[in-house]
């Protein structure tokens, strides 16, 4: 059955205020939590000064302080830490947690925080290649019964322990995030363990197809892999509302997620914008295609919202 998750931010907010978030999700009937992985804010309209918490220290948090969500990082980027070093993070949280824990990994793509912390951004080529090499080095570690010899491109280790395991068995999931047809979901299907795309319908049929050619192509079962899209959803009833919010995100970028949909895709049918009734069969029309878990993407932090959506659209989901 269709699980659901929430997308919390880590700009503009505060400990107190995560706490609450994630609080409220608990009570409710949402499977996870997530929170992104940057320095600075990485929204476009997002003034880089605002606060903005670092996401892996936030989920150690909360790892000691919740009971039953899952938890993840949405996404690491490949570019901002050693991947061995990811590793050790991962399986530290994935210990506190009691199992709970997801590690979401990408390419990275905000050059503004690149150019402040990192020197530049590297060339798409480059960070697919990292992401790539990271995620075997990653898979070896959590996998490996011995130390682990790596020799790659951009990464290396010689005879590296890796205790304790990760607490969840055989290992944490690995979530690769993307949708790059040619290299990130061929990346995906050798190393991952959850996809994580975003879209429309029509574009996330499209993503998980070539996911499965790429399992084919390597020898992978597909059905190994968790199928999850992140996807703007606004509980509606006014019309002029509902329309004006349609055209805004099928017009361009939802909280990090691409929507450009064309003119043959109709936006009714596809954005999870409007009444309980409505998204419910956006949600319904998910889960024909394969996925798994919706993660809402509402921003900034509200736990009112949270109990809402909870009462008027999970509580009814089935």
């Amino acid at each position: 059955m269709l699980s659901f998750g929430m997308a919390l931010s880590a700009t503009s907010t505060s400990w107190d205020e995560i706490l609450k978030c994630t609080a409220t999700l608990e009570k409710g009937q949402w499977a996870s939590a997530w929170i992104a992985d940057h320095f600075i804010p990485a929204l476009p309209g997002f003034d880089s000064e605002l606060d903005c918490l670092e996401g892996l220290s936030l989920l150690a948090g909360l790892a000691a302080v919740t009971k039953r969500l899952q938890l993840g990082i949405f996404v690491a980027g490949v570019t901002y830490r050693n991947p061995a070093l990811l590793a050790k993070i991962a399986a530290t949280i994935d210990h506190m947690s009691r199992g709970r824990f997801c590690l979401g990994i990408g390419a990275a793509h905000v050059e503004r925080e690149h150019d402040a912390y990192f020197g530049g951004l590297p060339p798409m080529r480059e960070r697919s290649d990292r992401l790539e090499e990271a995620a075997k080095l990653i898979r070896m570690l959590f996998t490996s019964n011995d130390a682990v010899s790596f020799k790659g491109k951009y990464y290396s280790l010689v005879d590296a322990p890796f205790s304790p395991k990760c607490y969840r068995k055989p290992h944490l999931p690995i979530l690769i995030g993307g949708a790059g047809e040619k290299r990130t979901l061929r990346t995906l299907a050798m190393y991952g363990d959850v996809m994580n795309v975003s879209g429309p319908l029509p574009k996330v049929k499209r993503k998980i197809e070539a996911l499965y050619r790429h399992c084919d192509a390597v020898g992978r079962d597909p059905d190994q892999i968790r199928k999850t899209v992140h996807h703007p959803v606004m509980l509606l009833d006014d019309e002029q509302k509902i329309e004006r919010f349609r055209r805004r995100v099928g017009t361009g970028y939802a909280g990090g997620a691409n929507f450009n949909l064309t003119e043959s895709e109709d936006q009714e049918r596809y954005l999870a914008i409007g009444p309980a009734e409505h998204i419910a069969r956006v949600f319904k029309d998910f889960e024909e295609i394969g996925i798994d878990e919706v993660i809402f993407l509402n921003t900034p932090n509200n736990p009112d919202l949270y109990e809402d959506l909870n009462e008027k659209l999970l509580s009814g989901y089935s």
